[in-house]
């Protein structure tokens, strides 16, 4: 739906960010019933932990092919 594992869990705390940033950040008892920042919070806390195992497999093999240089200094 939002391409591979990484780049969905970048998009979503991109975005996340931007809410948060433009959230009153008022306490709940001046906000209206239906205010959405928890249920909110929770589907970003979801979807992150869902894209999780695969975005590590992702970033695992490409930093196992990165060289590391250090090993060829001397």
């Amino acid at each position: 739906m939002w391409g591979s594992a990484p780049g969905s869990r970048l998009l979503l705390l991109t975005r996340w960010l931007q809410v948060i940033r433009t959230d009153p950040r008022l306490p709940l008892r001046y906000l209206p019933d239906d205010w959405p920042a928890e249920k909110a919070q929770r589907v970003c806390h979801t979807l992150h932990e869902r894209f999780r195992p695969e975005a590590a497999e992702v970033v695992a093999r490409i930093l196992d092919a990165v060289p590391d240089e250090t090993w060829t200094k001397e």
